[in-house]
């Protein structure tokens, strides 16, 4: 069922996550060829929830072709309570408009509100004159009218959100797009800049860098910055518009890699680290740019981007697409691990790398233990949803 196939995924990242989390404690100890197992089980794991939420996405599109109309006009009708709440809702939002000068538009469905107050009265006149039948069928009008206006409140606030959402999803893949040009010309550059610096050392005097190198790497730190800043900006943006876990702390992580690039290149550093990183900076933009473009598409299709909500609404992109990232970026540090286990024992460099990489396979961690709770929440969402049918 649809809660099953969830408590399966949350049980499957919070796998992942322990699996990281050892991971991590043998990187710490220095033993990277240990870990690398533990890295691999958890990159399986990860598959795993794709896998899972795959099937439950198949499982819930077969289930909405078959619901009855009937059931789902039936959840719309809501309690007296909720009636008034509207009412107010509508009428706050009306004075909000006028007070921030707005375009003179009623809210929606408030006339439809205004119809079912007087039937309202007279259904209550009429049970007071000993006449139910008559009764019942203002009530009906009455419910009628504020199902009605319900859901013309609830459409316009869902088309308000969708065109925000909509807007976001545009501007975050023109930015993604213009920051993956810029990022593929300094990686470029470096690579070009690495195998010219060895000819230049070779003719200059022994332990200096020549000016030509270290104004090369001044100049592709202040693009690897530019980028940093960049990223934050989108970051930011994320977290404003509020309904995503993973996808702003992804696009952290992209950040801190720029900003580590960037330090690298101010320390005159120009190797396979630098172009490593580089390269998971290009993978990862890749990545958010196809999440962007498919789930604008996906809003084009069907006016929602598909299931993986949270908080009552849809998400500005899927957890099937957080999970690709996430797996991307355990994949790095898989990658970084290896390089560790390569580098010969006790020295510095291997201790810096071990100790470093240590600390991204525990954001990764902390990432899958962030996805596992939003798994969780969603379960516990739709059981509850299954209790009120």
């Amino acid at each position: 069922g649809k809660g099953e196939g969830k408590g399966e995924a949350a049980q499957s990242a919070q796998q992942a996550a322990e699996s990281m989390e050892n991971a991590g404690k043998k990187l710490g100890a220095e033993q990277p060829e240990s870990s690398l197992d533990d890295q691999e089980k958890a990159i399986e794991e990860l598959e795993d929830i794709d896998e899972i939420l795959q099937n439950q996405e198949e499982e819930v599109r077969r289930k909405l072709d078959k619901i009855p109309f009937e059931k789902m006009a039936k959840k719309q009708s809501g309690t007296q309570n909720k009636t008034d709440r509207l009412a107010e809702d509508m009428e706050a939002a009306e004075e909000a408009e006028g007070e921030e000068g707005g375009d003179g538009e009623p809210t929606p469905g408030r006339k439809n509100i205004e119809q079912a107050v007087p039937k309202q009265k007279n259904a209550a006149g009429s049970l007071k004159r000993n006449k139910p039948g008559k009764a019942k069928d203002k009530q009906k009008d009455a419910e009628d009218d504020l199902a009605e206006a319900k859901k013309k409140l609830e459409d316009a606030l869902n088309q308000l959100r969708q065109e925000l959402q909509e807007e976001v999803l545009r501007a975050l893949e023109e930015r993604f797009t213009e920051m993956l040009v810029k990022q593929k010309e300094l990686s470029y550059k470096t690579r070009i800049l690495h195998k010219r610096r060895k000819e230049v050392e070779a003719l200059s005097a022994k332990g200096r860098l020549p000016a030509t190198i270290t104004q090369a790497c001044q100049r592709l730190a202040e693009g690897e910055f530019s980028l940093h800043s960049e990223a934050k900006d989108a970051q930011q943006l994320i977290l404003e518009e509020g309904s995503s876990a993973v996808f702003p702390e992804i696009v952290e992580e992209v950040a801190d890699l720029l900003e580590a690039v960037a330090v690298q290149f101010e320390g005159y550093k120009t190797g396979e680290e630098v172009q490593a990183d580089q390269k998971m900076v290009e993978l990862i933009l890749e990545q958010l740019i196809e999440a962007l473009v498919l789930e604008q598409e996906n809003k084009d299709g069907d006016g929602n981007g598909g299931g993986g909500g949270g908080d009552g609404e849809n998400p500005l992109i899927q957890l099937t697409q957080e999970l690709k990232m996430l797996k991307l970026l355990q994949i790095a540090v898989n990658a970084k691990t290896k390089a560790v286990n390569k580098m010969k024992e006790g020295s510095n460099r291997r201790s810096k790398l071990a100790d470093k990489t240590a600390k991204k396979q525990s954001r990764v961690e902390g990432l899958t233990r962030k996805l596992a709770r939003k798994l969780e929440k969603m379960d516990e969402e739709d059981a509850g949803d299954g209790g009120n049918e």
